[in-house]
Formats: structure tokens, C-alpha cells, sequence
């Protein structure tokens, strides 16, 4: 069986960041999740997914979403992930 590599801490803090910055988005722009779908080529389900924190879009998934709301690039700020290990006393 062909799985997925668990993602890591880092890795879901960036997908939170970039699902929030869509849902915004969508909102601004009034799109459904049907309209990002079709404009990002996924099916309606695999948006569905992504926006409710079910599963974490691939690099090159989110990008094309991104692009379909008018972004020019892909973005995504780990600080809140570098503050919280910070106070978790963790070394970078």
C-alpha cells in the first residue's frame, strides 16, 4: 500500500495558515468550494477536504488553489509554529 507521509508538525501549521488565507479569500471573492475546485482542478470533495482540515493539500494542490484566488505565489509563514516550539523550549 502506497501511503502518504505523516505530516509533521511544521507541515500542518503551514496547511492551517494556507486554509485560512483561502477561506478568507473565497469569502471576499464570494467563490463556493465548487468554483475553487473547478478553477484549481480537483474534485469538489478533495477542496472540501482540504478546507475542513481532513487532509493537507499537496505543495504543487495548494499553489494552483492559490492562483485560482488571484495569488501570485505560495506564502505560507511558520511563526506561530517557530514561536510556539520557542516556548516549548525546543532548539532550532
Amino acid at each position: 500500500m502506497n501511503r502518504s507521509p505523516t505530516p509533521t508538525k511544521a507541515s500542518l501549521v503551514a496547511c492551517e495558515a494556507w486554509r485560512q488565507t483561502v477561506l478568507k479569500a473565497m469569502q471576499e471573492q464570494n467563490r463556493s468550494m465548487a468554483w475553487l475546485a473547478r478553477a484549481s482542478g480537483v474534485e469538489r470533495k478533495t477542496i472540501y477536504d482540504w478546507l475542513g482540515g481532513k487532509r493537507v493539500p499537496k505543495l504543487d494542490s495548494a499553489a494552483r488553489a492559490f492562483s485560482a484566488l488571484g495569488f501570485d505565489e505560495l506564502r505560507l509563514s511558520l511563526t506561530d509554529y517557530e514561536e510556539e516550539s520557542e516556548s516549548d523550549g525546543e532548539n532550532h
